[in-house]
């Protein structure tokens, strides 16, 4: 037929849709969350809803993964820290697993890359922030 492209209308208008939903910025109902077992943000993610983590991050799941492997270690080895008069950034002596440093943290690792990163997509808006 002299096309060059080997993908037929059926396959392409599927890929269409597939670009379609991955620029989408609105969050789909299924990944919106029950507030008595779950945050916005547990939810959001285990929907495994691609347009949904990419409206609040800019990241979908397969990278948002490999950002969290990235992060998961500096997490766990230092802790933001105050003595009242100054604050900083210090190095646990164990690994946060290892379950001796102090009070347990609330938030995992997950969490915290998720709360950074929609913080920069949405430069820091407070109505999206509380939704997470």
């Amino acid at each position: 037929n002299g096309s060059s492209s080997n993908l037929s209308v059926d396959e392409s208008d599927g890929f269409e849709n597939w670009k379609r939903r991955r620029r989408n910025t609105r969050v789909p109902r299924a990944s919106l969350h029950n507030p008595l077992t779950e945050s916005a943000w547990q939810r959001l993610f285990y929907s495994g809803i691609d347009q949904s983590l990419i409206a609040m991050t800019g990241f979908d799941h397969r990278s948002f993964r490999h950002l969290e492997d990235l992060f998961t270690p500096m997490f766990n080895r230092y802790t933001p820290w105050t003595d009242g008069r100054t604050m900083g950034i210090r190095r646990l002596e164990n690994d946060i697993s290892a379950k001796s440093c102090g009070r347990p943290r609330i938030l995992d690792a997950r969490m915290n890359l998720g709360i950074v990163l929609v913080w920069t997509r949405t430069r820091g808006a407070h109505r999206t922030l509380q939704l997470i």
